[in-house]
């Protein structure tokens, strides 16, 4: 019992950096709209790039490795792991082609394969685990509807408040 409320206390820990995160590339981002000052611009710019994403992308891996470690996947229902995993893949779909670094292009890769192989919903979620927030990360950066951004929230809000 002791290990899964470390475990707990480390998700919360983790979900609190990660809206902080969130916070901090919310508002350098607005900064960069409303800023008349170019070189103000190229500073939050490269403060989102350099700080905020790589320490987002960290934050989230971190995430998903902990709840791959846990039983979590028990108390999801298949029909939701399904559902999530459908959605995966979608937006697995939505981003081929679109990713050009090398590293992301083969997670993409990955995460396909993953989905494809004849196991169930629940096996491919904990096997796709580890490599969704990564795209995730990445997919910020692009100028795509976010689709992967948006499972992986729901991902993560489905292991924190599990169907009962």
């Amino acid at each position: 019992m002791a290990q899964t409320s470390v475990t707990q206390q480390r998700l919360e820990n983790l979900e609190k950096l990660i809206r902080t995160y969130d916070e901090k590339l919310y508002i350098y981002q607005r900064e960069r709209i409303v800023t008349g000052d170019v070189d103000r611009k190229f500073e939050m710019a490269k403060k989102i790039k350099e700080d905020i994403y790589p320490g987002l992308a960290d934050l989230e891996r971190q995430y998903a490795s902990v709840l791959a470690s846990v039983n979590a996947l028990e108390k999801i229902p298949e029909a939701t792991a399904k559902e999530l995993v459908d959605d995966l893949s979608n937006a697995a779909d939505s981003l081929e082609g679109k990713i050009k670094d090398p590293e992301e292009a083969n997670a993409l890769g990955k995460l396909k394969a993953e989905l494809s192989k004849p196991e169930t919903a629940s096996a491919k979620l904990k096997l796709c685990l580890p490599i969704v927030p990564l795209i995730a990360s990445y997919e910020i950066t692009l100028e795509t509807a976010g689709l992967m951004r948006t499972v992986w929230g729901r991902i993560k809000e489905t292991f924190s408040n599990p169907p009962r």
